[in-house]
This record gives C-alpha cells, sequence and structure tokens, in this order.
C-alpha cells in the first residue's frame, strides 16, 4: 500500500512539473543567423534569462529564391540551406547556453511569412523577436522598412507581440 501511494504521489509531483513547464512563457526568436543577428539573439537570451522563459531560435529555409530551376537542383539547394541554418542555429544555441540559457532550435521549411505566424501558434508563444534588417545586405525577406507591418500583422493575426531588435 505504502509502495503504491508512494507512487501516486511521484506521479501527481511529475504532474504538477508538467503542468509548470507549460506554463513557462515562449519566446521565439526568428533568425537568419550571423553576426547581423546577434542583437536579436541577444535580446531574446536576456529576455529569457528574465523571464525563465523557454527559448526557441528558429530557421525557415525557403528556396523560392532558386525559381523555376529543375527540381534535383532546388532540393539539393535545399538541403544545402537547411545545413547552413543548423549550423548557424546551433552557434545562437551555444551562445545562449554561454549566457545560462537553455535554448531550442526549429528549422521549418516554407515562405517565411506564412511559416513564422504559424509555427507561434503550434509552440503558444508569449513573444517574438525578430532582427531589425541591415541597410544594404544581401537580400532578405524583408527590407528595413517591410518588418514593420509583417510585425504588426503577426500580432494581429496570432495575439504575439512582436518585438523588434
Amino acid at each position: 500500500m505504502l509502495g503504491q501511494k508512494g507512487e501516486k504521489e511521484a506521479n501527481v509531483a511529475s504532474g504538477s512539473a508538467g503542468e509548470q513547464e507549460r506554463r513557462r512563457p515562449v519566446i521565439v526568436c526568428a533568425t537568419r543567423g550571423g553576426e547581423a543577428s546577434y542583437p536579436a539573439q541577444d535580446r531574446a537570451i536576456q529576455e529569457a534569462k528574465r523571464r525563465g522563459a523557454r527559448l526557441i531560435f528558429l530557421y525557415v529555409v525557403d528556396v523560392d529564391f532558386v525559381g523555376d530551376t529543375a527540381a534535383p537542383i532546388v532540393v539539393d539547394v535545399g538541403r544545402e540551406v537547411r545545413g547552413m541554418g543548423n549550423f548557424l542555429l546551433l552557434m545562437a544555441k551555444e551562445r545562449a547556453q554561454a549566457q545560462g540559457v537553455e535554448s531550442e532550435i526549429v528549422i521549418r521549411e516554407g515562405k517565411v511569412r506564412e511559416e513564422i505566424p504559424k509555427f507561434l501558434q503550434e509552440v503558444g508563444a508569449d513573444l517574438l523577436i525578430l532582427g531589425r534588417p541591415q541597410a544594404g545586405a544581401a537580400k532578405q525577406v524583408f527590407d528595413q522598412h517591410g518588418v514593420t507591418p509583417f510585425a504588426q500583422a503577426v500580432e494581429k493575426s496570432t495575439g504575439v507581440p512582436v518585438m523588434i531588435v
């Protein structure tokens, strides 16, 4: 009898820990990686630490830039971009870990404007952090003026606040 009660208490305790995990705020930092993304990543790390939040670095692979190229080439490019994204996310994860913050990395494939809001809903995000595009940088999904309307649209469609850093 005592053993069963002890087991039940352990299950109840683990259940309440699970409930606590679900109640932790979730911060998503959508990133392209590299040095230009450091300010957004650093802010996400600081916010996760301050809020005791779960931190997820998100990278979206969008190979639309390849255009009407033959399908096998698109697959190869997609694989390469995904590998690069994984490397850049692992760097972000290491930077978070160095500051005492555990994080997760996620790679999605599709259109950035569609995948980010979809992902926010899936994980129940409480905050999205985006980097401000750099003037004169290589082709980007958003220019300096396009990121704000995107952030506003995300907030409106998901209810998740967006911080642009």
